[in-house]
């Protein structure tokens, strides 16, 4: 034994220790008398401590403690735009490319006397300036491929959102 620690003190106070455990103690003590008044002073705490009495705890303890920290701690809803804004975007985005097919198709291909059609088809050409030059196949499909890209962005974060949002709730209940 190279030194006697309070964890072997406590363990041999509270018979815990195996009969090899205890003569290599006492040998230890009896090379080191120095150690024999702080196994002392360890008996003596545990002696005063096993003889104090203990009250019991008042009645519905625990939900008086628990009514106090629901009060201290309440939650308060803060409003999130965050999902209403990335909603209203993909609506904005989804309107605009509506449109855009709109006025890609040909007037002459309408049949009949459809002038309101036209003149639909003729504000939209003035209002989206872009549609007055013909986009390129690719660029088209680069501005389709960004906007999944922003959709698929999105969604995680809602699915993250939902699932921290979650957890919080779990958290509170425990």
């Amino acid at each position: 034994m190279k030194e006697l620690t309070d964890e072997l003190i406590n363990k041999y106070i509270d018979n815990e220790l195996t009969v090899s455990e205890i003569n290599q103690l006492k040998e230890y003590l009896s090379a080191h008398p120095s150690e024999l008044e702080k196994l002392k002073a360890h008996k003596l705490v545990d002696s005063i401590l096993s003889e104090l009495e203990f009250d019991s705890a008042p009645d519905n303890i625990t939900n008086k403690i628990m009514s106090k920290i629901k009060t201290v701690y309440s939650v308060k809803p803060h409003k999130n735009y965050f999902i209403r804004i990335i909603f209203s975007l993909f609506g904005l985005g989804f309107v605009g490319i509506y449109l855009f097919g709109l006025t890609q198709v040909s007037k002459e291909s309408m049949s009949g006397n459809q002038e309101i059609i036209v003149k639909i088809f003729d504000y939209l050409n003035d209002v989206i300036p872009s549609v007055n030059f013909a986009l390129s196949s690719d660029v088209f499909m680069l501005v389709i491929s960004t906007f999944v890209l922003i959709t698929f962005i999105a969604t995680y974060l809602m699915i993250n959102s939902h699932k921290m949002f979650k957890d919080n709730i779990e958290n509170l209940s425990h």
